[in-house]
């Protein structure tokens, strides 16, 4: 879970610190902080309902990538070279309940909406939405070695 800065405001430790407590208050399961690098990231992890939660935010104008294309003033610093390990690990949920592929998939870009494969609901669970033939796609696509290129169909 990556409780965000609102759009006008910029990232600190403390905003960070205290959206995840907000988050923790809201599903009423307490966040432990487990790591906080001072100005780039706060990493914590909680129990909802006896399951693990990642909860963390990070300074992404120092830690950043340019959120699948879709932002142009960031500079990526390298080509990608080995696979992205999230999609293996993680399922990506957006605000409505929106599935994506990938977290880099920023929902509030409209170019971003044909990456959706739906929504959770659209499921008969989230583990059928993570097995669904366009996220397992997507993961074959990613695990390779060598330059990146961007989706399955790339």
């Amino acid at each position: 879970m990556t409780p965000h800065d609102p759009p006008t405001h910029r990232y600190t430790d403390k905003g960070a610190v205290n959206r995840a407590i907000a988050f923790s208050l809201k599903v009423g399961a307490q966040v432990e902080i487990e790591a906080l690098s001072p100005g780039l990231y706060i990493d914590g992890r909680l129990r909802y309902r006896s399951h693990p939660v990642k909860v963390y935010s990070h300074n992404f104008e120092k830690t950043g990538v340019d959120r699948a294309g879709s932002m142009k003033n960031i500079e990526i610093p390298h080509e990608r070279s080995a696979p992205c390990m999230p999609p293996f690990e993680t399922v990506t949920i957006a605000f409505g309940g929106w599935l994506y592929s990938c977290c880099q998939f920023y929902p509030d870009f409209p170019q971003n909406y044909r990456c959706s494969v739906g929504r959770v609901e659209d499921f008969g669970s989230l583990f059928d939405a993570y097995c669904s033939p366009e996220l397992a796609a997507w993961r074959r696509s990613m695990f390779r070695y060598g330059p990146y290129t961007n989706g399955p169909n790339a």
